[in-house]
């Protein structure tokens, strides 16, 4: 079924970005930037095969580049239970010292299926170190610019940034795992430092939120028009942009890295995607939505004074009228509770 998924599609017309590391293991980023941009005027997801290591992914030491080292990290500095999907299953907190237990079994003799996703990173300066976040976004990703405007480190930019702490985060996953459809508040990266993963994607159209209202899981993924499949292994980077309906099957036990990521041409995007997340309940969103209205308000609010610090390619016309937008738009005050 995941294959003809992807079959179905024009083979002259890919359905997204795919760029391949060359025989020697390298990329120029210049050719990443190239290939980033042309992602973004399509909007279209994007994945850079072995951007990373493999294995490690983007992780700097085996805390963020091995499942029970990253559990047992937690465990032992007081971490809150985090909030576990489960297969057939109500969702909720698991303690960690169950979790380990659990991963050091064979998947078929676990007592449950379990998809992690307590971990934002955006506020824990240990962890953050030890990641090295994608070097392509730093020219272009508006997230590390509202902070402190004297830094001139990535690094530091996310530890102190206004946004919301799950702007950088990490997701667990058990092998045989499921994540339904859903969309992300934000433009979203990842990357695997340790498993497999199998994403699907669909474009945010009229006809397929139509579909998606009534949808169960056993219609498999044939319903929705422009339906498409990516897999990912550890070190290869996703870019996906506001606005794509996703779900993600774990092939084999999964520790990704990744955040939210929010560039000048995609803002309006973003904007509406958020919106729609916070007026109409019909799709769901993984993310936590607390906060969102004062999030895109930070933005806009320090964005301007530090644009000299962007390649940015959108006039400042546009960011006055999404200022407006932004701190005057009726659905924003109504539904975007900070």
């Amino acid at each position: 079924m995941l294959k003809k998924c992807n079959r179905d599609h024009n083979k002259h017309r890919k359905p997204y970005g795919d760029l391949k590391t060359t025989s020697s293991g390298a990329r120029d980023e210049t050719e990443r930037e190239a290939t980033f941009i042309k992602a973004i005027a399509s909007h279209k997801p994007v994945i850079f095969r072995s951007y990373g290591g493999r294995p490690g992914g983007l992780g700097k030491n085996k805390t963020t580049q091995e499942i029970t080292k990253f559990l047992a990290y937690h465990s032992g500095h007081g971490a809150p239970s985090p909030y576990c999907q489960l297969q057939g299953q109500a969702a909720g907190t698991i303690e960690y010292t169950n979790l380990l237990a659990e991963f050091v079994k064979a998947p078929q003799d676990r007592s449950y299926r379990a998809n992690v996703l307590g971990f934002p990173l955006m506020h824990n300066p240990a962890i953050m170190t030890n990641i090295n976040w994608p070097s392509v976004l730093r020219k272009f990703d508006i997230i590390q610019h509202i902070s402190t405007p004297s830094s001139s480190s990535f690094d530091t930019h996310r530890k102190v940034a206004k946004p919301p702490a799950d702007a950088a985060f990490a997701v667990v996953s058990m092998e045989g795992s499921f994540t339904t459809f859903h969309l992300d508040k934000l433009s979203t990266y990842a990357v695997l430092s340790e498993g497999c993963k199998i994403w699907a994607f669909f474009p945010n159209s009229e006809e397929n939120k139509q579909i998606r209202a009534r949808w169960q899981e056993s219609q498999g993924l044939g319903c929705f028009k422009d339906c498409f499949v990516i897999s990912c292994h550890p070190g290869d980077l996703l870019f996906i942009p506001s606005g794509w309906h996703h779900a993600v099957y774990t092939v084999r036990d999964s520790l990704m890295l990744g955040g939210h990521y929010l560039v000048a041409e995609e803002m309006a995007r973003n904007l509406q995607v958020a919106t729609e997340l916070m007026t109409d309940c019909k799709f769901s969103s993984n993310d936590s939505l607390t906060g969102l209205k004062q999030y895109f308000i930070n933005i806009v609010t320090v964005f301007p004074s530090q644009r000299g610090l962007l390649i940015c390619r959108t006039s400042n016309a546009i960011f006055l009228h999404l200022r407006l937008v932004i701190l005057e738009s009726r659905k924003l005050k109504v539904g975007m509770n900070s």
